[in-house]
């Protein structure tokens, strides 16, 4: 027997099993205001992204900055939460100006456009942003009539066209204007609020004057495809309506 052999009559101690300790809970409690900071910020973000108001996310920035600053990562936890409502906040304010750039300037387009055909000495121009239904159910003629009572009222058109700031985002390219009465109305064609319509200003000579463009019912798809358009620099022919409006003095 060996002096390492165990003494006769006893086993050997089987090895014990590995103690796993379990990991330290975070004593800190969640910061309210990182709460109270993404919930804001995410709220925000599905409006500015729905409407294209893309300043909504301002206050949200500002509120993330703030939260980020009075947070104390050594009493409370929340950081991680309010750094992930910054990114989103930082996300969905640029997708939504950048949204709202586009659709602005294909409302340009369509608009100095379809006012420019009218404006012109080639009548016939106007029928290539007109919409083919509407083409055919006479809305040429409807429009070149409403355009001639506007610049017998306000002189020619300057070719110019005039859109509500992009701090309003896309929006406000929907709201229609508030006491206003309509130029170059006839009976049988009194104007409701509608929607599907988009709003600017065209400017004339002696006067701003509001105008509303029609896109229909399926306006979203419509403006896809006005979209393309604008890139190409081409006619899009997607207008079904088109009327005129001034201030009421």
């Amino acid at each position: 027997m060996t002096s390492d052999s165990p003494p006769s009559g006893l086993s050997p101690e089987p090895p014990s099993a590995p103690q796993y300790r379990a990991p330290v809970q975070d004593a800190r409690p969640r910061s309210a205001l990182a709460i109270w900071t993404l919930v804001t910020t995410i709220v925000l973000a599905i409006g500015a992204t729905a409407f294209g108001v893309w300043a909504a996310m301002i206050p949200a920035v500002f509120l993330g900055l703030v939260a980020l600053r009075k947070i104390k990562p050594q009493l409370v936890r929340g950081q991680v939460m309010v750094i992930v409502a910054l990114v989103m906040a930082v996300l969905a304010g640029s997708c939504s100006f950048m949204g709202a750039r586009t659709v602005r300037g294909m409302v340009d387009h369509l608009g100095a456009g379809a006012l420019g055909a009218l404006g012109s000495e080639e009548p016939d121009r106007i029928d290539k942003w007109i919409a083919t239904e509407a083409r055919e159910d006479g809305a040429s003629e409807r429009f070149q009539n409403r355009f001639a009572a506007v610049v017998d009222a306000y002189g020619p058109y300057q070719g110019e066209a005039v859109l509500p700031s992009t701090w309003f985002g896309a929006a406000a390219l929907m709201q229609p204007p508030t006491d206003v009465e309509e130029i170059g109305t006839v009976e049988g064609e009194a104007w409701t609020l509608r929607r599907g319509a988009l709003w600017f200003k065209g400017v004339f000579q002696d006067a701003e004057i509001h105008v509303e463009m029609l896109l229909g019912d399926e306006m979203w798809e419509v403006i896809a495809k006005a979209l393309e358009d604008a890139e190409k620099q081409v006619p899009s022919p997607v207008l079904r309506d088109l009327r005129f409006f001034k201030d009421k003095e």
